[in-house]
């Protein structure tokens, strides 16, 4: 899209908006969202005709249980632009994202969930930020005000904590409704749990970005996959994660970090004072360093040659 300025009379300056003939795909994890996914295809198709750009819809079967994947192959007969990716096992919404990444054929890239809650009817806006603004990302914020005072609370709370540990400036770092100018995580190969810190990862390569907001729709379908405490305890570890990843050295002070974690989780092990004895101490010290070392070899660095997911079919096949 380009925005073109014209003065008339009275010097008004009108804006003129068009957009390129530029390739989008449209990357959506679905993992048991057999009723959600006709009318987010549908839905996104109606949207991308609109604005009259070319589309590419993947839909990645995250290894569902139920009939996603049938429904997603009947819809390929009435929409040529979707193209389903089905997995050999439920990986988890990163590797789902990745595996769409990595098949993306279009320049630009749209990510967001299968269940709806997000409407794709701010694409178009977010197209106009993009490329209004020179951005490389734009992603979705939900509506301050639509949320509940105690979760308000709560989320101010966690991201005083996110910022102290990572030091993002992100005003919505979990955020997956995202546009991206170009196809950014194509080959990185992340680790399930990732896909909360993709706008903190990009802040830190140094990419421009911008949010719009909206609403936030109740599902009308199935179950949503996380619970409050199961997003808690996962989010804490890949918040860990992330921040060996962003201080990718193992220096002396990750692993006093590491040691000290260690050290005050043996205070709470009942068992006296032989816990804290110079042996033990020595080996919580010898286990912070290798967990440290695992962490950052096996869990986000780029792995080169090695996919973290299989693929169980693609349809309709490509050559």
């Amino acid at each position: 899209m380009k925005i073109n300025e014209r003065k008339c009379q009275n010097n008004l300056i009108l804006y003129f908006v068009y957009y390129d003939h530029m390739k989008y795909t449209v990357i959506a994890p679905a993992y048991n969202e057999e009723g959600n996914v006709e009318p987010l295809v549908r839905r996104i198709c109606e949207v991308m005709d609109k604005i009259g750009v070319e589309t590419e819809i993947l839909i990645v079967d995250d290894g569902s249980t139920d009939l996603t994947f049938a429904r997603l192959k009947q819809l390929t007969g009435e929409f040529p632009s979707l193209t389903v990716i089905s997995l050999e096992e439920n990986r988890g919404q990163t590797v789902a994202y990745q595996a769409g990444f990595d098949f993306a054929t279009g320049e630009r890239i749209v990510t967001m969930d299968a269940d709806l809650e997000k409407d794709p009817a701010f694409i178009p806006e977010m197209i106009e930020k993009l490329d209004g603004q020179q951005l490389d990302i734009v992603y979705f914020r939900k509506l301050y005000k639509d949320v509940p005072l105690i979760r308000k609370l709560a989320s101010r709370a966690a991201n005083i904590f996110r910022r102290a540990v990572t030091g993002d400036k992100a005003v919505d770092v979990g955020s997956t409704f995202i546009l991206y100018r170009w196809n950014i995580f194509k080959g990185r190969n992340f680790a399930s749990g990732f896909h909360r810190f993709f706008i903190g990862f990009m802040e830190t390569e140094g990419l421009s970005m911008g949010y719009i907001e909206g609403p936030v729709y109740k599902r009308a379908h199935g179950e949503t996959k996380y619970t409050t405490l199961g997003r808690l305890k996962q989010g804490l570890l890949d918040l860990f994660y992330f921040y060996l990843y962003k201080n990718r050295k193992i220096g002396l002070y990750k692993i006093i970090f590491a040691l000290s974690a260690f050290f005050i989780i043996s205070l709470f092990i009942p068992a006296g004072a032989q816990v804290r004895t110079a042996v033990n101490i020595f080996m919580l010290a010898a286990l912070a360093s290798l967990g440290a070392g695992i962490v950052h070899v096996s869990h986000l660095l780029v792995q080169s040659g090695r996919l973290p997911y299989k693929i169980r079919e693609i349809w309709p096949p490509r050559s």
